[in-house]
């Protein structure tokens, strides 16, 4: 596993080798297409019997004259009729076996032709499932990256929670948040009561609405990794939760406070938001004159 990317940065990797991988596979799919479709072969001419007839023609006419020659001392009219019926059965033999041939050649063209579109079908079908499973894999090496950086920054977080700075800015930043709470519009008309706290941590500060807190001015030592930094976020938001539950058992109204908590990565830092939530106990529906 990568400990130097935010989940983020990270993805963006994945998906530039999933999109490297699917571009490989479609090109490997058109030069096996472009082979197969090298297989295909002219479509016939369809002129066998034609041919079959000119053949035909031409042999029997010689054939014709030849039996009339030799039939002659049986007499004119049968040496004649003989030698038509010859050209004729050679004539009508010939275009026969032209139709013949043109059949089995259109029939061996489609047949080849069906063959090789089921083939190119057959490699496109391939490449979608090819494909799918690329950006299958992509995106459980994104789950598993994922699982993996926020339960190790989780176990890392313990470390943070024990420091004396970490200290310094949980208590920083709870004031801050504790101040924004009880300054809180709860007047009748609000029905929830939503307090959001958005912080950054960078390696070299931390940013909230309250302002910053600079590493080099307050000589802290860098973050070394986004692993770190998230465990920092980590340690940080898990105490200003508790410190929240523990100083508002309930809210200023009376009712049953809770808190949300959300993450969020960049390429250079974590996002961390604590949120404040309670029914606002002073509100009112509204009334009908």
């Amino acid at each position: 596993m990568q400990t130097n990317d935010f989940p983020t940065k990270y993805n963006k990797h994945i998906d530039q080798q999933v999109n490297e991988d699917i571009n490989t596979a479609r090109r490997q799919c058109s030069v096996r297409t472009v082979e197969i479709g090298k297989q295909r072969y002219s479509k016939p001419k369809g002129n066998g019997a034609l041919t079959g007839a000119s053949i035909g023609f031409g042999l029997g006419f010689f054939v014709c004259a030849g039996v009339c020659i030799a039939k002659l001392q049986d007499g004119f009219d049968y040496a004649s009729t003989t030698g038509l019926i010859t050209y004729v059965v050679i004539f009508l033999i010939t275009l026969f076996l032209g139709i013949i041939i043109d059949s089995m050649a259109k029939s061996a063209y489609e047949g080849n032709e069906s063959r090789i579109d089921e083939r190119i079908k057959d490699e496109n079908k391939s490449l979608e499932g090819e494909i799918e499973t690329i950006r299958s894999t992509g995106e459980a090496k994104k789950a598993q990256y994922l699982t993996w950086f926020e339960n190790t920054s989780q176990n890392m977080s313990v470390k943070f929670a024990e420091s004396d700075l970490a200290k310094e800015v949980i208590d920083w930043m709870s004031d801050g948040f504790f101040r924004t709470i009880d300054s809180t519009d709860r007047r009748p008309h609000i029905e929830r009561i939503n307090v959001p706290f958005m912080f950054k941590v960078y390696r070299e500060k931390i940013t909230c609405n309250l302002g910053t807190y600079d590493f080099e001015l307050k000589r802290c030592a860098f973050l070394k990794s986004p692993l770190e930094q998230t465990a920092l976020a980590r340690a940080i938001v898990t105490t200003m939760q508790l410190n929240t539950i523990m100083h508002y058992p309930q809210d200023a109204s009376g009712t049953s406070v809770s808190i949300q908590i959300e993450y969020k990565y960049d390429d250079e830092y974590v996002c961390a938001t604590i949120s404040y939530l309670a029914p606002n106990g002073e509100f009112q529906n509204v009334r009908v004159w």
